[in-house]
């Protein structure tokens, strides 16, 4: 029994620190700043921080170093629990891959977070406005 809770425990705080949304204690690490990269782009392949509700955006990942990274990355309005997660593989070593998706139909400030092997990679912020 005493097994079975320090396992729940330790699968509770990992997909707590990928799936509540809320900022970690420490964000990604210079290494990974160096490695990674990774934003929310508009129709026209642009780097945006401000989205209409329901416009399509992509959200775009980078592996400088090495071809089909596996990855999760999750969105979320800034302070609440994650809303929505997608798994996906990078391309090739140095080539931007995305995900396509309409932006958060609520308005306010949202946070998109990219993990690799469960560690924070990537952060990065924009705003949904009304239409």
């Amino acid at each position: 029994m005493r097994l079975f809770v320090v396992i729940a425990g330790i699968f509770g705080a990992l997909a707590g620190a990928a799936g509540t949304g809320a900022a970690p204690e420490s964000g990604p690490s210079v290494a990974d700043a160096a490695r990674y990269s990774g934003y929310v782009a508009d129709r026209r392949s642009k780097p945006g921080r401000s989205f209409r509700a329901g416009e399509p955006v992509t959200l775009t990942f980078v592996d400088r170093r090495k071809r089909f990274t596996s990855y999760q990355v999750c969105w979320g309005q800034a302070g609440k629990p994650v809303d929505r997660c997608w798994f996906r593989l990078s391309g090739r070593r140095g080539q931007a891959t995305g995900i396509r998706t309409p932006a958060p139909p609520r308005a306010g400030k949202w946070v998109v977070q990219w993990y690799v092997d469960t560690r924070l990679v990537v952060r990065w912020s924009f705003t949904s406005r009304r239409r």
